[in-house]
């Protein structure tokens, strides 16, 4: 239901304003292939998914049970693909809890601006 409401909303302001600049992020805590994310992500003005041109070997933000995940998500809308920038800082899920300040690895991105 979130994942709808949010999708027709983007969708609204795609359509009164193409111009705009449209992102969607933080803990989404769900996967990429996950519904949700698919119906954020699909058809001609679907969000795009900036975790997807991360490195493979770099595509996580959190560890569970040895297994690397992605939960973290930053969404933006189609033009602003090629002025965007994604790079995951993976300064606590590689660590022991004892020595990290969040399950989660934090996730930058810079835009430049027109």
């Amino acid at each position: 239901p979130q994942a709808r409401a949010l999708r027709k909303h983007v969708d609204t302001l795609q359509e009164s304003h193409p111009e705009a600049g449209i992102i969607v992020l933080g803990d989404m805590n769900d996967f990429e292939f996950s519904t949700a994310i698919k119906l954020l992500t699909q058809g001609n003005q679907g969000l795009v998914n900036l975790m997807e041109t991360v490195p493979l070997e770099n595509r996580y933000t959190y560890i569970y049970q040895g297994v690397s995940q992605i939960l973290d998500h930053i969404l933006v809308s189609q033009n602003l693909v090629s002025r965007s920038n994604i790079h995951v800082a993976h300064v606590n899920s590689d660590m022991s809890e004892a020595n990290r300040s969040s399950d989660h690895d934090p996730v930058l991105a810079w835009l430049a601006t027109p």
